[in-house]
């Protein structure tokens, strides 16, 4: 597994169905657009670092749109989205979509129960539909909005991450974790 998020988009495309070089430019947008930070210096340990908030802008991106010349604008704009209805999202606890796609890829626990995660295309709009534990795993959604054009248009687009995919994603990352513990450890995390 690669701590750089270059180094993990060959597998993430296979996984999105995405060439890696076009998540890599996206990538790049998010990075010119100020989402994402560089570590610096070549080579190994350099470049944009595989965490939990970068995979989800990642994928939030390539949920939000198709055109490259806007992903770093749908991207900021669909992250900052709030729960509609509440402070934080009722599942995650979360203030923003971002952070809630975060916790998502980074607890195993929330993915679980997430059934899909959505985004629309037409409008700075995301939910997240999942199985509540706390109510006999009943069916929730929770609707993430910003200000602006909320309101879909009459002939809307939006794009969908399955439940399944979303638990190998955090899978991964959690793997990518335990190993820079391991790696800046020097031994196997406990």
């Amino acid at each position: 597994m690669s701590s750089s998020l270059k180094g993990y988009t060959p597998g993430l495309g296979r996984l999105l169905g995405v060439s890696a070089a076009a998540l890599y430019e996206r990538q790049r947008a998010l990075v010119r657009g100020g989402l994402l930070e560089i570590e610096g210096g070549r080579g190994p340990g350099s470049g944009v670092r595989v965490t939990a908030r970068a995979l989800a802008l990642l994928i939030i991106s390539v949920l939000a749109t198709d055109s490259l010349a806007e992903t770093a604008s749908r991207t900021r704009k669909v992250a900052a989205a709030r729960p509609r209805g509440h402070e934080r999202c009722p599942y995650t606890g979360m203030r923003t979509f971002r952070d809630a796609f975060d916790a998502a890829l980074f607890s195993t626990g929330k993915a679980e129960n997430i059934i899909e995660i959505s985004v629309s295309r037409t409008a700075a709009r995301a939910q997240i539909k999942y199985y509540d534990p706390a109510e006999n795993h009943s069916e929730k959604t929770v609707e993430f909005a910003t200000g602006q054009r909320v309101a879909e248009p009459e002939i809307s687009v939006s794009a969908t991450i399955g439940g399944s995919l979303l638990k190998q994603l955090a899978r991964d990352v959690q793997a990518i974790v335990m190993e820079e513990v391991e790696s800046a450890d020097g031994h196997p995390a406990s």
